[in-house]
């Protein structure tokens, strides 16, 4: 298994494991998805255009301040924030599914 692989199970399990809110998880673990899908080569080919386009929708959720959390789109107002919350279970099931994928080779 190579390193990115190993990194990559490390954030599905992590985005699996979490209980309380997504979009918190979410906005932990996606400077590592970054870092890790940054290089594919190491990755499955199948697997890269879904890797940019994960890559793209994490750059447009991070926060405009990275100290403030609550700047990202994730905690919008609307609705009490389930269209936030809906969109970081989409993106996250998104990451599960690749990281898996990657798992299999």
């Amino acid at each position: 298994m190579s390193d990115a692989v190993a990194k990559l199970k490390r954030i599905a399990v992590r985005l699996q494991s979490d209980t309380d809110d997504l979009r918190h998880t979410l906005l932990e673990i996606s400077q590592a998805f970054l870092d890790v899908t940054a290089d594919c080569s190491g990755l499955p080919e199948r697997l890269h255009d879904e890797i940019g386009e994960l890559r793209a929708e994490l750059a447009d959720v991070q926060p405009q301040f990275a100290s403030r959390r609550q700047t990202s789109v994730l905690f919008d107002r609307e609705g009490l924030g389930r269209k936030g919350r809906r969109h970081a279970k989409e993106l996250a099931a998104r990451i599960i599914a690749v990281c898996d994928s990657a798992l299999r080779g």
